[in-house]
């Protein structure tokens, strides 16, 4: 019984000594930047793909945006025919630029916001 007192009473020393040990938090205060007028850079990381003009191959984007987006055939050719028009929304960059590179390859003029 007088062990297990001893232990316990050894966990308790313990623990108040390791709680004295912990750094307290410390409240630090940081000035402000010189220019804060500045209006932040917005770093875009998601684009979409616009269809500007068919061009005079309309059936080569036609077809190449239906293997984009997967649309039917009508669906795809009132898109075409709507331009300038949303392809595809909120894609990365890297896969923007390999879709507006196939669509200029068929004869289309595309830009990415």
């Amino acid at each position: 019984m007088l062990i297990v007192v001893l232990v316990v009473i050894f966990a308790v020393i313990l623990f108040i000594i390791t709680m004295k040990k912990k750094p307290q938090k410390q409240l630090i205060y940081v000035e402000p930047a010189e220019d804060t007028t500045a209006a932040p850079v917005e770093e875009t990381s998601s684009f979409d793909v616009i269809l500007i003009s068919a061009g005079d191959y309309k059936i080569n984007v036609i077809k190449e945006i239906r293997e984009i987006t997967r649309f039917d055939l009508v669906t795809t050719k009132n898109l075409v025919e709507s331009a300038p028009a949303v392809i595809k929304k909120k894609v990365n960059y890297n896969r923007a630029k390999e879709i507006k590179a196939k669509l200029e390859a068929a004869g289309a003029t595309v830009e990415l916001k």
